[in-house]
């Protein structure tokens, strides 16, 4: 992801085109060096310091349960010497992806499922499906830096909408509304949102479905976190059950089974039934021309689902110690204190506005050894916010949040 090549200013920088030399794609015109933070986190590793990184999202590497002997198993099916490409995906793949949103209360047929390597691809498919050069997309903010990048690479512009926070968070439908024209084809919402972890309240849901079908928008909803709510009695409501709009609902094995590197991800389409059936038969061409999933993936993917709860339960406890941990450090007391939030990886915690937050980033890399994020790498632009992932290692985490507070409390 790109946090290290945000330079603070903006990240298109158009370039001379030279005569009688290699002109690359102006949609690539990106300020691709490294900023002050990775430079100097760099030299410091470079020097053998060892520094305690709270921004670690990647499952493999946060010491979790790993797959199961009967888990890997399928990865030697003989079947994974054949090859039967289908622009979905194996029916079996999507069974077991259809199965994810049934256990979320929303019942979907595996006929509307296609499978991708990555939500990153199912969006840019969505993108090619939806747009023309030029044609703009809403999407939130603050969330993924990925976006720009995505929007760039689809020759999209990207127009952002809030998240709003009133001691809660919910969508600025009205600011979306006022947003519209004739370039705008999409809505990009993430339920739970990264990093502040806000889910679609009801009102939200409903209010956004109905702006789309009116304004022949579609809505791209990317439920990737669904699993990890902080009250899963209370689930968001899901897109997939969406049928007044065009909508594409993505999850992956990234998130639901820890496994990256495995490369599989869904994406369910529904919307009045006419408008999904043309939508269904250009999706097939895009996903015939790549057919980019691998079939072992395919092919274990039911067995993965089945034990897919072993891993959420263990990262469940661990969000909760380390929520727990957080709040009692920098939860209630002045100068910090955190966002509440209903679902996700991440936390959101609120500094003071002097130092600003990139500031103070770069003095706790330098002075306490610490890695966290700003939150202009998320497209934070009122106040100041440090994001940290809750899916730390709980001795490392507390650690961590120990010398943020410690830090920020001696220069108040």
């Amino acid at each position: 992801i790109p946090y290290y090549h945000q330079q603070l200013t903006p990240h298109r920088q158009p370039r001379q085109q030279a005569k009688g030399q290699m002109n690359f794609s102006r949609r690539t015109d990106w300020e691709c060096s490294e900023n002050t933070f990775a430079k100097r986190l760099a030299e410091g590793r470079a020097q053998g310091i060892d520094y305690l990184d709270l921004t670690g999202s990647n499952i493999p590497h946060c010491g979790f349960p790993s797959l199961s002997p009967h888990a890997l198993q399928p990865l030697s099916h003989p079947d994974n010497t054949r090859y039967n490409p289908d622009p979905q995906g194996l029916s079996c793949a999507r069974k077991a992806a259809a199965s994810w949103f049934h256990d979320r209360g929303t019942p979907v047929s595996h006929d509307d499922i296609y499978l991708t390597a990555s939500t990153s691809e199912a969006y840019s498919w969505c993108l090619r499906l939806l747009t023309n050069p030029g044609d703009s997309i809403l999407v939130p903010q603050p969330s993924y830096p990925l976006f720009r990048y995505l929007g760039d690479l689809n020759d999209v512009t990207i127009q952002h909408y809030d998240w709003l926070f009133d001691g809660d968070w919910h969508l600025d439908i009205a600011g979306i509304a006022a947003q519209l024209n004739e370039s705008v084809k999409a809505i990009i919402v993430v339920s739970p949102n990264n990093p502040t972890g806000s889910c679609l309240t009801k009102s939200d849901h409903d209010a956004l479905c109905k702006l789309a079908a009116e304004n022949h928008l579609a809505i791209l909803s990317d439920e990737v976190f669904a699993d990890y709510l902080v009250d899963p009695t209370c689930p968001s409501p899901s897109m997939a059950s969406n049928t007044q709009a065009l909508t594409f609902t993505f999850g992956g094995a990234s998130k639901t089974l820890g496994l990256p590197q495995m490369k599989i991800a869904w994406m369910h389409v529904s919307g009045p039934t006419a408008l999904t059936r043309a939508a269904k038969e250009r999706l097939d061409v895009i996903a015939d021309t790549f057919l980019s999933v691998n079939t072992p993936s395919q092919l274990a993917l039911e067995t993965w689902m089945t034990e897919r709860h072993t891993l959420i339960n263990a990262i469940q406890e661990r969000l909760a110690r380390n929520t727990d941990v957080l709040m009692s450090l920098a939860g209630k007391d002045e100068p910090t204190n955190v966002y509440p939030r209903a679902g996700g990886w991440s936390a959101v915690i609120r500094t003071p506005a002097e130092p600003d937050e990139w500031s103070t980033t770069m003095a706790l890399l330098e002075s306490e050894h610490l890695i966290v994020h700003p939150g202009c790498f998320y497209g934070f632009t009122r106040g100041a916010h440090l994001v940290v992932s809750l899916v730390t290692p709980e001795a490392d985490f507390e650690a961590g949040i120990r010398k943020i507070h410690s830090w920020i409390h001696a220069r108040d």
